[in-house]
């Protein structure tokens, strides 16, 4: 099967290698995987966060010719097909290209309509569905062209249901997408194999994205915030959760408490794994007039210190070998980016190896971008 990536595509790469630990995954282009896995591409799509399609290759072409587009359009023998070309590369398909596919067709006795899609982008997912289209996507080699027929698309429907439906949102807190909540969720999966209910933490919890999507995905969940209130917001959500998609109430558990005093409610290496985005720093410093060097710096060093603070304590929750995946801000300013470079330098007198990152997410134009690591507890 092949697996094309959405906006994230070195986290949506990550989370694929961390749940099929033991296939083959090839990348073959930025954005683009060639794998062994053998599963139901129905059941996969929705378990993945940052896999946009997923298809299998029909051929492998040294040019690319309007007949030979239309001999594979015509194998499953239709009479009339929708169809959409997209190459994830240099090139473009013209609207001229298009109308011989569609000749050729023709004298196959197949009646046919082109979508046509500018940006040469592989199609909305809604597109795909509302219109039945059959997607062929061509991926640039060396000497070559890949040819992919898409099989299944996101539902982005789905996911939707999960950004805007929810009970409770704040524009300040549980910024992280759902998409992007899944796919951290899934890079800590190997750690649910360390016990028969595993569980896992967001001492951060916010609106509570990364609990719901891990409770999607199986974990037993622990949700944490200093705010009183957010944590009243995180439980609805939860419970709307639990309700939409028949998961048990006692699947998760949510605390008034400090990220930093986690071991005065949790028991001594009781969780799994930790999955959380942190406080990123004061919202207000993106504004362009209040940039101050400054105060970019003093903001840095307070999270240094939160940050460091967090890990010491995590450390007496999460089992020997569980895994902690962290946020952690990387602030454009004038040019340059500044990080909390103190944090990834003391994780192993913490006593914690980086087994893997940084996997970057930012909106764009974004004043602080998101640097997730992978930590383990040594």
């Amino acid at each position: 099967m092949v697996f094309v990536f959405g906006r994230t595509p070195a986290l949506a790469f990550a989370e694929l290698r961390y749940l099929f630990p033991h296939s083959s995954i090839d990348l073959v282009h930025p954005r683009v995987a060639v794998t062994s896995i053998d599963a139901d591409p129905e059941l996969l799509i929705r378990r993945l966060g940052g896999t946009v399609r997923i298809g299998t290759i029909i051929a492998e072409e040294s040019s690319i010719a309007p007949d030979r587009i239309a001999t594979y359009l015509a194998r499953s023998n239709p009479r009339s097909i929708t169809f959409t070309l997209s190459h994830l590369g240099d090139h473009s398909f013209s609207q001229s290209f298009s109308r011989e596919v569609k000749d050729a067709l023709k004298t196959q006795g197949i009646s046919s309509r082109y979508i046509f899609n500018p940006n040469n982008e592989p199609l909305s997912a809604i597109i795909m569905r509302d219109h039945r289209v059959t997607e062929y996507l061509f991926i640039p080699r060396k000497e070559s062209t890949m040819i992919i027929q898409t099989i299944v698309s996101q539902d982005v429907d789905a996911w939707s249901v999960r950004d805007f439906g929810r009970p409770r949102a704040d524009a300040k807190r549980g910024m992280l997408p759902p998409k992007v909540a899944r796919m951290i969720v899934n890079i800590a999966s190997s750690a649910k194999q360390m016990s028969k209910d595993p569980t896992l933490l967001d001492p951060f919890c916010g609106m509570g994205t990364i609990l719901a999507e891990a409770m999607l995905e199986g974990w037993c969940v622990i949700g944490v915030d200093i705010v009183r209130e957010v944590i009243n917001n995180a439980q609805e959500n939860l419970r709307w959760i639990a309700q939409t998609y028949s998961i048990s109430s006692e699947k998760y558990q949510v605390y008034h408490a400090d990220a930093t005093h986690i071991a005065d409610i949790l028991q001594e290496g009781s969780v799994d794994a930790i999955v959380t985005e942190p406080f990123l720093g004061d919202p207000s410093l993106a504004l362009v007039d209040q940039h101050d060097f400054k105060k970019v710096q003093n903001m840095l060093k307070g999270l240094e210190k939160l940050y460091i603070g967090c890990l010491k304590e995590w450390k007496r929750v999460v089992k020997s070998e569980g895994l902690i995946i962290m946020a952690f801000p990387i602030v454009s300013f004038n040019g340059n980016e500044l990080t909390v470079k103190k944090v990834i330098d003391r994780c192993e007198r913490l006593g914690y190896s980086v087994e893997d990152g940084p996997w970057i997410y930012a909106r764009p134009q974004a004043f602080v971008k998101r640097a997730f690591y992978l930590f383990r507890s040594v």
